[in-house]
């Protein structure tokens, strides 16, 4: 795995996952200037001397300078399954104000 520190970019080469398992990065991302960053890998970008790739982009938001301290994320346990199958979304609130927020609405 190749992460510089300052580059942005984070690649991972020659890597070997066995059948049925996971493999996991984990990059410390530090954010300099107020606003929302959306991380994107696209469809197509993890590839297989097999021949397999992922078939959907993978995507991560950053909320830098969010004064209300109030955000919201979600995700999928399983991003892969069979038709017929199932998999848990997790929605998680958050508050890092320093007080209670009274939540009014979830679309």
């Amino acid at each position: 795995m190749t992460a510089v520190a300052g580059a942005g970019t984070v690649s991972l080469a020659n890597g070997t996952v066995a059948a049925g398992a996971t493999c996991t990065i984990t990059v410390t991302v530090t954010g300099a200037l107020a606003g929302i960053f959306v991380n994107t890998i696209s469809a197509g970008a993890l590839t297989s001397l097999q021949g397999a790739s992922n078939a959907a982009p993978a995507q991560a938001t950053l909320n830098i300078g969010n004064t209300s301290g109030v955000g919201i994320s979600k995700s999928f346990l399983s991003t892969i399954i069979a038709p017929g199958a199932t998999s848990l979304l997790t929605v998680t609130i958050i508050n890092n104000a320093v007080t209670a927020v009274n939540l009014t609405n979830m679309a």
